[in-house]
């Protein structure tokens, strides 16, 4: 995992929308905009589209992915809604990937750890 221009490891806020999602043999790369600047994720895995659509069939609404970026490694959470309730959830990069790749909103959050 690379986050570029700087590690932001001071504790301004580095969220920000995905603009940009390609993936390739090595990987996926996420372009980013935000409030710190232009931001660049490189990621070690590819979309797996099959795992997103039944991440989606899951809940009743995935309002948003978040990627999560820190000192200890990325992680991926999903935000939405189970039944009525709103829910926060883990899941893997791949299938944050594949639903980001199928609309749902991404955004890339500076983790701090």
């Amino acid at each position: 995992m690379t986050m570029t221009p700087s590690d932001r490891s001071n504790e301004e806020s580095a969220d920000a929308m995905a603009t940009a999602l390609h993936a390739n043999e090595r990987g996926t790369v996420l372009r980013t905009g935000g409030p710190a600047g232009p931001t660049v994720v490189a990621l070690a895995a590819e979309p797996d589209r099959d795992g997103a659509r039944r991440r989606l069939r899951s809940v009743r609404r995935i309002d948003s992915v978040d990627f999560v970026v820190g000192s200890s490694g990325t992680r991926a959470e999903v935000r939405g809604k189970r039944n009525r309730l709103p829910f926060t959830g883990p899941v893997s990069i791949a299938v944050a990937l594949g639903l980001a790749e199928l609309g749902v909103r991404a955004r890339v959050v500076n983790g701090g750890r």
